[in-house]
């Protein structure tokens, strides 16, 4: 299982207004995302009992973890070390978005 980032920078004439993002990828697909401005971390898990919501079209939800990163690289250091454990909690949309 490889884990890689990607950065994906705004584009277009209002790219101003919008901050970076990183996706995180396992093997090459997006499964979640890292956001630039509070490192919140997000991961696309398949809907459960427990992950619910009204949308039947999408089969899969963001789950914003508790992790408080202080910087990027704190992020991703903490996605490297907890991914495998995340992964066998919680069924990861492995499909991208």
């Amino acid at each position: 299982m490889k884990i890689s980032f990607k950065t994906n920078k705004p584009v277009g004439k209002y790219r101003a207004f919008s901050n970076q993002t990183h996706d995180i990828k396992v093997s090459g697909v997006c499964v979640g995302q890292i956001d630039n401005e509070d490192y919140t971390i997000r991961l696309m898990v398949l809907k459960n009992h427990i992950y619910t919501d009204n949308n039947q079209n999408c089969p899969w939800v963001w789950l914003k973890l508790k992790a408080k990163p202080i910087s990027l690289d704190n992020a991703k250091q903490f996605v490297k070390e907890e991914l495998k454990s995340i992964l066998e909690k919680n069924n990861i949309q492995l499909n991208g978005i």
